[in-house]
């Protein structure tokens, strides 16, 4: 089917050991768990920083990951638009440089007006021209979102892409992140500690727990049925419930 994104992935190391399998479809895929779950080295392992883990990753028929097979697709072969957690801006690269240097995979002639445009659209654009070293944390996360937007990619993949924002900045560029789904109908893996983005974003949630996928669905689904002691935990909690009964009030996903 198209933009579907199947795994069945395994990863031991000393210290933790990951275990994940699903389908994902086009829309908005929320992994939502504690640190230490799993949820960034999943999006490690889907963007093929992680070459010892084992198993299977398929997308829209083309197979990043098969180790029965020998099969492992490095990272620039695989057009996924990635947002590391933590600052991954190449500091000797100015702002636009930094977009540019994404922008490989479309036309020369298009690549700078569509890495201003996007510079523009997170709200940067007057940074064009400045080292990562002078932009804030903010300002940062929102190079790096137009980084991966610039290519249209074939996948998203967004580790905490809103950690460092304040509310406001918060809520745009999820807007951005959810017209950019909604327009090139492409998967997006948006992993958050925060129950706004689960609420705000998402179309399937995934609740991570130890290294696994614990239960998945709508958070509607999840939130009417806990299936597991760690959801069941989550769905009484105070900001969870605070959050459920302004659910109302959020944007359309």
């Amino acid at each position: 089917m198209k933009n579907t994104l199947s795994f069945n992935l395994s990863l031991h190391r000393s210290d933790f050991t990951l275990e994940m399998t699903s389908t994902l479809n086009s829309g908005i895929n929320v992994f939502f768990g504690p640190s230490g779950s799993g949820k960034t080295t999943f999006l490690r392992i889907l963007s093929g920083l992680e070459p010892e883990a084992t198993g299977f990753i398929e997308f829209e028929n083309k197979i990043f990951l098969n180790s029965s097979q020998n099969i492992f697709l490095n990272p620039q072969e695989r057009s996924i638009g990635y947002v590391a957690q933590h600052d991954s801006l190449f500091p000797n690269m100015n702002v636009l440089q930094n977009v540019l240097f994404g922008a490989q995979r479309i036309p020369k002639s298009q690549r700078m007006y569509r890495a201003m445009a996007l510079l523009n659209k997170v709200g940067v654009a007057e940074k064009a021209h400045l080292l990562p070293a002078k932009l804030s944390g903010g300002q940062k996360q929102r190079v790096a979102l137009a980084r991966a937007f610039v290519s249209n990619p074939s996948l998203l993949a967004l580790d905490e892409p809103f950690s460092a924002l304040d509310s406001p900045t918060r809520i745009r560029l999820g807007e951005l992140v959810r017209d950019f789904q909604k327009e090139h109908q492409v998967p997006v893996v948006l992993v958050t500690h925060d129950l706004f983005d689960v609420f705000s974003l998402a179309h399937h949630l995934c609740i991570c727990s130890n290294g696994t996928i614990v239960q998945q669905g709508t958070p509607e689904q999840i939130l009417a049925n806990p299936m597991h002691n760690d959801v069941r935990d989550l769905v009484t909690y105070p900001r969870f419930v605070e959050l459920q009964k302004t659910m109302v009030t959020m944007p359309v996903r």
